[in-house]
């Protein structure tokens, strides 16, 4: 994850911007061109939108472990947004976690869901499993057990998680597009 945010950082701004706003509105765009369903797309758009408000609010968030940069006219209408979410996060403090935990378990939903069954759709649900995983691992260090944000193998074991996780979207990714291409 410091890598790719290294990588981000050498980047020139804008490019760099572009890139992380890209990285939410590939899962969307994934979702509605995999999901015939409506209900469920529309779910996990929401979701998925207002998580990259928030990571746009403070930066990182629990899908995205890495400081984020984003465009200068989504901070605008987020400024306009931030009454909403303080709203939403007032109603429970868990609130934030179960929607950060419903992303990939949906996701998870909607790859498993596909027929046929293609390599890339297997390797899209592995990596929904993985970022569950580590969502909920990062949730309980930071609700439940703030000490285990200090040990080095529950550190290490976390972000190996979002790493495979990352690797396995990039590669289901892929091989979707290329499947796409070979019709």
């Amino acid at each position: 994850a410091e890598q790719v945010s290294d990588i981000l950082a050498s980047l020139p701004a804008f490019l760099g911007e572009y890139i992380s706003t890209m990285f939410f509105l590939g899962f969307i765009f994934l979702v509605w061109a995999i999901r015939k369903g409506f209900i469920l797309r529309v779910l996990l758009t929401v979701l998925l939108v207002f998580m990259l408000g928030y990571t746009m609010f403070s930066f990182t968030g629990p899908i995205t472990p890495v400081l984020l940069d984003f465009p200068a006219f989504l901070a605008d209408l987020l400024v306009q947004l931030a009454d909403l979410y303080q709203k939403i996060f007032d109603i429970s403090k868990y609130i934030f976690y179960g929607i950060a935990l419903a992303i990939p378990l949906l996701l998870w939903y909607v790859f498993a869901n596909k027929k046929p069954g293609r390599i890339s759709l297997f390797l899209l649900r592995v990596g929904a499993t993985f970022l569950f995983l580590a969502i909920a691992m990062l949730g309980v260090a930071t609700e439940f057990a703030n000490a285990m944000l200090t040990n080095a193998l529950y550190i290490q074991v976390m972000q190996s998680l979002y790493t495979l996780s990352f690797l396995l979207f990039v590669g289901g990714s892929a091989l979707g597009v290329i499947g796409f291409m070979k019709k």
